[in-house]
């Protein structure tokens, strides 16, 4: 996390005059300076409207921007929240009360990493975002402005995205298609660590020189999601000894699995309160391996689960999910199995099933 200097200019002399008396404490902030109602009547704006530029900075997750807010007016003036043009800031306190000749600080955090993850090394990107503070009792838009600056990417992917499909499964190895992107860095790297957020996949980088590497990932199929989406960010260290952080490279798409369930999900006959439903889901291998189940996890201790004596699709494994209703209504539970065919020894699988309960 890194704060910057901002710096504004302010052509108005009274202003001028405000800023000379609290230069001291505002050395390393930003001033906005909320005026009469009367000045917007006569096309003044209720807040200093002068450029706030960060300057040039590297892409990071955490640019703490300090912005100090001066009520001119005679009265009491409530922020009940900021609007901003992208979900890439947000401001701490979101809401703050000043009184008449009061003044008061919010940090504005930026998440500068949510760009085009291919974006040059070579060229900073032009970097604007308004941000409109909603006032209580005055019109809506009277009081934005607008962050400028210039980002510099430390790395650049070979690609916008990476996405997984059903049919990148590899049967005759038994394993997922590992994924390959390369990057270039713009500094000359000492390290470089991958991660994801959320860890859908595993994901390593290594390095081929100091300014090249490679990104490899695949799917982590521990996790009980559907589908894959995620962000994998590099951390780097240069060899000079700054830190630095990628752009944030998506991940999606389908889950890949060994093992298939038949069907994904379910929906059982909506039933009276102390009645039971039941259903049955079937684990198949895509390789053709024996599947077997090493532990069951239902999320509800209404739910119980049993191995069926029967299955009609050959080399394939069944279960009776049975589910008591104790609620009214539309709910939804889960139930997790953990897998063995094969090769892969533990893949846990997440079953849903949709219930109704009536009166």
């Amino acid at each position: 996390m890194s704060t910057t200097r901002l710096r504004t200019s302010l052509p108005d002399l009274r202003l001028i005059a405000f800023f000379a008396i609290v230069a001291g404490a505002a050395f390393s902030a930003w001033f906005l300076v909320l005026r009469d109602p009367r000045e917007i009547a006569q096309g003044r704006q209720a807040m200093s409207v002068a450029p706030l530029d960060f300057g040039e900075v590297w892409a990071q997750d955490a640019l703490e921007c300090r912005v100090d807010f001066a009520n001119r007016t005679a009265d009491t003036i409530e922020v009940l929240d900021f609007q901003t043009s992208c979900r890439c800031i947000r401001a701490e306190p979101s809401a703050f009360v000043l009184p008449p000749a009061g003044q008061t600080r919010a940090t504005l955090t930026m998440d500068l990493t949510e760009t085009d993850p291919t974006q040059s090394i070579r060229e900073p990107r032009q970097m604007s975002v308004s941000v409109l503070p909603i006032i209580k009792g005055r019109a809506v838009g009277d009081d934005r402005f607008t962050i400028t600056g210039r980002v510099k990417n430390p790395l650049a992917f070979s690609v916008p995205k990476v996405e997984f499909r059903d049919d990148d499964y590899l049967p005759t190895e038994n394993k997922y298609l590992v994924r390959k992107v390369a990057f270039e860095s713009a500094v000359p790297l000492r390290s470089a660590t991958a991660y994801a957020e959320p860890p859908h996949v595993d994901v390593r980088a290594e390095l081929e020189s100091e300014t090249r590497g490679v990104l490899w990932m695949l799917p982590n199929v521990d996790l009980p999601v559907d589908r894959l989406d995620c962000r994998v960010c590099v951390a780097l260290q240069s060899t000079g000894g700054e830190s630095l952080r990628s752009p944030a490279l998506p991940v999606n798409g389908g889950l890949i699995r060994s093992v298939e369930l038949i069907p994904p999900a379910a929906s059982l006959t909506p039933g009276r309160l102390g009645e039971t439903r039941r259903t049955t889901v079937v684990f198949r291998s895509r390789r053709g391996d024996p599947v077997s189940v090493v532990s069951v996890e239902p999320a509800s201790k209404e739910t119980t689960v049993q191995a069926a004596t029967h299955c009609e699709i050959p080399g394939a494994l069944a279960y009776n999910v049975s589910h008591h209703i104790m609620e009214l209504g539309a709910h939804t539970t889960t139930v997790d199995f953990v897998l063995a065919a094969g090769a892969v020894k533990s893949q846990r699988v997440r079953f849903r099933v949709s219930y109704v309960g009536l009166p």
